[in-house]
C-alpha cells in the first residue's frame, strides 16, 4: 500500500503530510492545472485563521491561503474568507466570537485554537511546505524524491 513511498524519509502523522506529500494534486503544479490543484490542496489542508464577523451559521475569517509562485507553494497575503461554522444547528466548534483563532478544513471551521496549538500548526505546515531542495517525481499516484529514475 506504500508502493513509491518507501523514500520518503520525514513521514510524520499530519494532514499536511498525506496533503503535500501523499495527495496527487501537488504534481499537477506547473502542468497547466495550477488552479485547479492548488485550490484542492488550499482547501483540504488544515489552515488557520481569525475569526472576523459571524452571520448565522458563517463566519468571515482572515486566513493565509497557499500561492504557488515560480514553483514553490508558499503562503500569500492574508485575505478574507466565508466558511461555516454550523449548520441546522450542529457544529464542531461552540459558538464563535470575533477574534477566535480557527482551524479550518475546506469550507469548515473544525476547531478553536489556543495560542499554542495554533504555533504547532504554523510549525508543521512550515515543515511540509518547506522547499526540499529536492525535485519530485511521479510515482504511480504518489509522490516521492526524485532519485534520479
Amino acid at each position: 500500500m506504500t508502493s513509491g513511498l518507501e523514500s520518503v524519509v520525514e513521514a510524520v502523522p499530519h494532514h499536511s503530510f498525506h496533503v503535500f506529500t501523499v495527495y496527487p494534486w501537488v504534481a499537477m503544479l506547473g502542468r497547466g492545472r495550477d488552479a485547479v490543484a492548488l485550490s484542492v490542496l488550499e482547501q483540504c489542508r488544515i489552515r488557520w485563521g481569525t475569526v472576523t464577523a459571524v452571520a448565522e451559521e458563517r463566519a468571515t475569517v482572515v486566513s493565509e491561503p497557499l500561492t504557488y509562485v515560480d514553483g514553490e507553494l508558499v503562503l500569500g497575503p492574508e485575505r478574507e474568507e466565508s466558511v461555516r461554522w454550523s449548520t441546522g444547528g450542529s457544529s464542531l466548534v461552540r459558538e464563535l466570537v470575533d477574534g477566535d483563532l480557527v482551524a479550518l478544513h475546506w469550507d469548515w471551521v473544525c476547531d478553536t485554537l489556543d495560542p499554542g496549538q495554533l504555533e504547532a500548526l504554523r510549525r508543521w505546515s512550515a515543515h511540509r511546505l518547506a522547499p526540499s531542495g529536492e525535485p519530485h517525481r511521479r510515482v504511480g499516484d504518489r509522490l516521492a524524491p526524485n532519485d534520479g529514475g
